[in-house]
C-alpha cells in the first residue's frame, strides 16, 4: 500500500543532491526479485537488512526513518502512516 506513496515521493525529491530514500529489506535478494517485478519501486534498496535495523533499534515494521547527514535518526514512524 505504502509504494505508490513512497514512489510519490521520491519523485518530489528526485533533482536534490543531498536527499537520498532508500528501503531496507529483511529478505534476501532472490525472494525480492518476483515483487519488485510487479510492484515499480523508484527507491534503492538493501536486502538482507537485519544488521542495519538491529543497528537503529527497529523492531516494528514498517518503520519508515528519517537520517541526518550524520546517520542520527531526526524523524521515525512505525506502521502505515503515509
Amino acid at each position: 500500500m505504502q509504494i505508490p506513496h513512497l514512489n510519490t515521493l521520491t519523485g518530489t525529491y528526485k533533482h536534490r543532491d543531498d536527499v537520498v530514500f532508500f528501503a531496507v529489506a529483511l529478505d534476501e535478494a532472490y525472494n525480492l526479485k518476483q515483487f519488485f517485478k510487479e510492484t515499480p519501486f523508484n527507491d534503492g534498496i538493501v536486502d538482507g537488512g537485519r544488521y542495519i535495523t538491529s543497528q537503529y533499534g527497529i523492531t516494528s515494521y514498517l518503520t519508515h526513518v528519517v537520517l541526518d547527514k550524520d546517520g542520527k535518526i531526526t524523524f521515525h514512524i512505525s506502521g502505515y502512516g503515509m
